[in-house]
């Protein structure tokens, strides 16, 4: 009957043991949200602003102008620029934080003559 006792209590230390790794070894992962990019434009510039909620630092922001890389506008919220009148001009942010998964916005902006 101890024996039984025991080889209970060693299986159930064991089992605990197994479920403690696995919880610690399987996090849930994060990313932030990103909202946007909302744009307005007139007299041949635009401007878009994105929004990033839940992100855990350092945050990474890339943008792209169509389909550019726009260096002078990486880790800002915000980007603006030229645009031909009646064109369009595309734009993406791409927002990485530590949890290493890329979120991706993007959309296209139609340039207007005057500000709406």
């Amino acid at each position: 009957m101890i024996r039984k006792a025991r080889a209970v209590r060693r299986a159930t230390v064991v089992l605990a043991a197994v479920a403690a790794t696995l919880a610690v070894a399987a996090p849930a992962e994060a990313h932030p949200t990103v909202t946007g990019p909302h744009c307005d434009s007139g007299n041949g510039y635009f401007s878009c602003v994105i929004g990033i909620t839940g992100p855990v630092p350092p945050v990474d922001i890339r943008w792209y102008i169509n389909s550019r890389h726009a260096p002078e506008f990486d880790d800002r919220r915000w980007a603006d620029g030229s645009c031909p009148i009646g064109g369009r001009v595309g734009v993406k942010a791409v927002v990485t934080d530590a949890s290493g998964i890329p979120v991706s916005k993007g959309r296209s902006v139609l340039c207007h003559e005057n500000t709406p």
